[in-house]
């Protein structure tokens, strides 16, 4: 499971670029989603971005992350259940169905 962002699919400038915020007042929120929106898809997808993916991570998987990070981002509130819609049909095709957890 990744721990911080020198491992992650997905960096932070690329989440910035994502949702078009051009400075670094947000970083710290951000880097906060960014890791909880890859541990999600993580758990979802029954994968390890440490051990898997060595020749690099799908783009469907990497789209994933940003759409759950996004989404964090603009929910603050506790009112999101779950990995987006899109984010699930991205990553299905990728899931390990014997390391799921629940």
């Amino acid at each position: 499971m990744i721990g911080d962002l020198n491992n992650s699919p997905v960096s932070l400038q690329e989440l910035k670029e994502h949702l078009r915020i051009y400075h670094d007042l947000l970083d710290n929120n951000l880097t906060i989603m960014l890791l909880a929106a890859v541990g999600d898809v993580e758990k979802f997808a029954g994968i390890d971005f440490t051990v898997d993916f060595k020749e690099g991570v799908p783009y469907q998987i990497k789209a994933a992350i940003l759409l759950t990070a996004g989404r964090l981002f603009e929910n603050p509130t506790d009112g999101v259940d779950g990995l987006p819609t899109m984010a699930k049909n991205l990553i299905k095709d990728f899931r390990k169905w014997d390391k799921i957890t629940k």
